[in-house]
């Protein structure tokens, strides 16, 4: 797959919209795809969990959507590329415009279409758009020592799935925050549907302007969310004062390894993530945090923790889908193109942390 490079210049270049899954899937088949993401994902996932090896995925997928036998490759048509329709695959409609996809013809584009829901339920359960389970968030608040008294807020929930997941573990009342108004809707309406409106609710708010109340909050975290903020001394600024005395702050977010650090990896990186991504250096982070009196009990490196963890939950998909082909049950296409999109942005992720120009870092610190 051909990687854009960034463009030099005073303005930000506007993010290029990125090949569909379907047509990715047509190249495939046509066989103009050399790098086929999925594979390397599914031999990185394999390496990791120590899964038997299985046919390339890139050849299951292409025996899925044909509806033939998804462990053995489709024959090729035997008039070559140059005949009409040879080989071809029709494109799925309404497919979702997150990564530069096309949105249906009627209506406005939305991020978060119904069937784009329903599929990244089937791929990664109820309320979670990622290969983490209800044990990511939950575990990693750990420090906080969570009792019903506190205050707590969660400022990358996303769909509320980790959100849920605390409220549920340590029995608190929390609130989910996400900067993209879509995801908020979307997590409200899943909390709706699990009864905890009230317990876990998820709302919007604007990372880059964040008006936060002050000396509200006992514990406030977020999961790989701030990179998103384009001025995150004010966010910073924001979290601190809204912490209580003795407040606790934990997150995890993506950093860079150097100041300044730049390389076609990291480029690649920046064009799959479906918000731009603006990260700071681990230095800038430590620097900001001890400006504004917020004490670093912990600043690690976990990069090869999340590695772990994403592989783990990438084969607990694919060894699902190799369950439904045991079944007999065809997947959906639209759950094929969201897969596709999927092992994309992480196998781009993936690269960009085992270059080590990126590292996703854990910070816990008090307010003092």
């Amino acid at each position: 797959m051909a990687v854009e490079q960034a463009v030099q210049g005073a303005k930000a270049p506007a993010k290029p919209a990125l090949k569909r899954a379907a047509t990715r899937l047509r190249a495939w088949w046509d066989g103009d795809d050399p790098a086929e993401l999925l594979d390397e994902l599914a031999g990185m996932a394999g390496r990791e969990t120590g899964a038997a090896d299985a046919p390339p995925m890139s050849a299951r997928l292409k025996a899925w959507w044909d509806g033939s036998d998804p462990w053995r490759p489709p024959e090729r048509s035997g008039k070559g590329r140059g005949a009409a329709g040879a080989g071809r695959l029709k494109a799925a409609q309404n497919i979702s415009a997150v990564r530069g996809g096309v949105a249906p013809a009627q209506g406005p584009a939305l991020k978060l279409p119904p069937q784009k829901l329903d599929t990244w339920t089937k791929l990664w359960g109820e309320g979670f758009c990622e290969p983490f389970d209800k044990s990511y968030a939950a575990d990693m608040v750990k420090p906080f020592a969570l009792n019903e008294k506190m205050s707590v807020v969660d400022l990358g929930a996303r769909l509320g799935g980790g959100t849920r997941a605390v409220a549920e573990r340590y029995k608190v009342w929390i609130t989910g925050m996400d900067p993209d108004p879509e995801y908020a809707k979307a997590g409200m309406q899943f909390s709706i549907k699990a009864g905890v409106k009230s317990r876990a609710p998820v709302i919007a708010y604007d990372i880059d302007k964040p008006a936060l109340p002050k000396s509200r909050y006992n514990c406030l975290f977020a999961l790989e969310t701030f990179h998103r903020a384009r001025n995150k001394q004010q966010l910073f600024t924001n979290i601190a004062q809204a912490l209580t005395e003795q407040g606790q702050l934990l997150f995890t977010d993506f950093v860079l390894s150097e100041p300044g650090q730049t390389s076609g990896l990291l480029e690649a990186w920046k064009q799959v993530e479906p918000f731009q991504p603006h990260p700071w250096s681990a230095a800038e982070m430590a620097k900001c945090l001890k400006e504004l009196r917020l004490e670093a009990r912990v600043d690690e490196d976990m990069s090869g923790k999340y590695r772990r963890l994403a592989l783990f939950g990438w084969q607990g998909c694919l060894d699902r889908l190799a369950e439904q082909r045991a079944a007999g049950i065809r997947p959906p296409r639209d759950l094929l193109h969201q897969l596709l999109d999927d092992a994309e942005l992480w196998v781009l992720r993936l690269r960009a942390l085992d270059s080590g120009a990126l590292q996703v870092r854990r910070y816990f610190a008090l307010k003092r």
